[in-house]
C-alpha cells in the first residue's frame, strides 16, 4: 500500500509537470512562429500613397515623417510638423506601427 501511494504521487507529479511544460512551450512556440514568419509592414510602392495592413485600402498623401528616436529631437520635430500643417492647413494622421487594417487612420493628402 505505501508503495503504490509513492507510486501515484510520482505519476501524479509527473503529469503536474507535463502540463505546466506543455501550457509553457506552446504558446511561447506560437509566438516565435509567428515572429518568424510575421512579415515587416511596408509602405505602398507608390510614391505618396500609403495602405493598411491588409493592402486594401490605399490613399495618396502629403508626405511621410519617420519620429525621431531621440525625445527631445522627436517633440521638436513634431512641433514644427504641427506649426508647418497648421500654416498650410493639412491635417496629420499618425501611423503608428502601422498594422491597422480599414481607413481608420488613413486622411487623405494628409501629412503621415
Amino acid at each position: 500500500m505505501l508503495r503504490s501511494k509513492k507510486n501515484m504521487r510520482k505519476i501524479l507529479i509527473l503529469i503536474c509537470c507535463f502540463l505546466f511544460f506543455v501550457s509553457i512551450i506552446i504558446p511561447v512556440a506560437f509566438l516565435g512562429y509567428k515572429y518568424y514568419k510575421d512579415m515587416p509592414v511596408s509602405h505602398s510602392d507608390k510614391h505618396g500613397f500609403v495602405n493598411d495592413a491588409s493592402h486594401l485600402n490605399e490613399m495618396s498623401v502629403d508626405s511621410i515623417i519617420s519620429v525621431k528616436r531621440d525625445s527631445t529631437d522627436a517633440i521638436l520635430q513634431l512641433i514644427a510638423l504641427i506649426k508647418e500643417a497648421k500654416d498650410n492647413g493639412r491635417k496629420i494622421s499618425i501611423a503608428g506601427a502601422q498594422h491597422s487594417m480599414g481607413d481608420i487612420l488613413f486622411t487623405k493628402a494628409a501629412c503621415f
